[in-house]
């Protein structure tokens, strides 16, 4: 079966060890060689586990993320992500997919389309349409559907899924798949200061909320994603402290609640 791979697969593939590329090469020569049937049933005598349309091999620190696809040739695999967990935490800067300090197009002092100082669209204080204060229905004190003290969905405290304490899966202390010092593919997206300094990442718990933990690993806050994609921040006590305004692609905005500018998320 062909084999093709994304651009954040083939990115990724470059920072991992020799063995795990070795490994790599395995499995896809094995995947090119055998029918979607045989590639389900086991790669290599690696589980492959589905997650919906996508599918998971586990092959030791390894974990490849693919799925199926169909074109005018047939049937094909898409290599989607990868991610290698070390024995020791890496110690030396962790890697950003999307790298602000390294890439122009993402540094809002050189991309004025994602300076809220310069477009005010993306700026609370001139659009009133993506500031709490004017729009009560992002705001929680008017809107309890995005407020965890009424909505219980959205509470760590009663729904366990997204309670890192509970769910392991989400919290990179147990599973360093999403723990940037151990994977070395993890790539973000990190929260950054104006300055551009790391000051935390986010994991995503469920399509309404992610968890924000900080760079030493704290879980400090979880994120509630309102409709207009507007997300509001509380903190580990949920109290409400800031939020987050998309702009048409990348990065996510950080504003306090007086609407002052302090940072993004890419």
């Amino acid at each position: 079966m062909k084999t093709l791979i994304t651009p954040e697969f083939k990115e990724k593939a470059s920072l991992i060890s020799k063995d795990s590329v070795a490994l790599l090469n395995k499995i896809i020569n094995f995947c090119e060689s055998s029918s979607k049937e045989t590639i389900l049933h086991g790669i290599s005598s690696y589980h492959v586990l589905p997650i919906g349309d996508i599918y998971v091999v586990l092959a030791g620190y390894v974990q490849i993320y693919f799925t199926f696809g169909t074109d005018e040739e047939g049937e094909y695999v898409l290599l989607m992500d990868i991610a290698e967990t070390q024995k020791e935490p890496i110690k030396n800067e962790y890697f950003a997919q999307k790298n602000p300090v390294t890439n122009h197009l993402f540094n809002p002092a050189y991309n004025t389309s994602i300076n809220p100082n310069y477009n005010t669209s993306i700026n609370p204080h001139y659009n009133t349409s993506i500031n709490p204060n004017y729009n009560t229905s992002i705001n929680p004190h008017y809107n309890t559907s995005i407020n965890p003290h009424y909505n219980y969905s959205i509470n760590p405290n009663y729904n366990h899924s997204i309670n890192p304490n509970y769910n392991h899966s989400i919290n990179p202390n147990y599973n360093h798949s999403i723990n940037p010092a151990y994977n070395r593919g993890f790539g973000g997206p990190y929260l950054y200061s104006k300055g551009l300094a790391k000051e935390g990442y986010l994991v995503k718990a469920n399509e309404n909320t992610n968890l924000i933990y900080n760079m030493q690993n704290k879980h400090i806050a979880i994120t509630v994603v309102h409709r207009s994609k507007v997300q509001l921040v509380y903190d580990d006590k949920l109290k409400w402290i800031s939020y987050l305004i998309p702009t048409k692609k990348d990065p996510i905005l950080r504003f306090d609640l007086r609407g002052s500018w302090i940072g993004m998320i890419l």
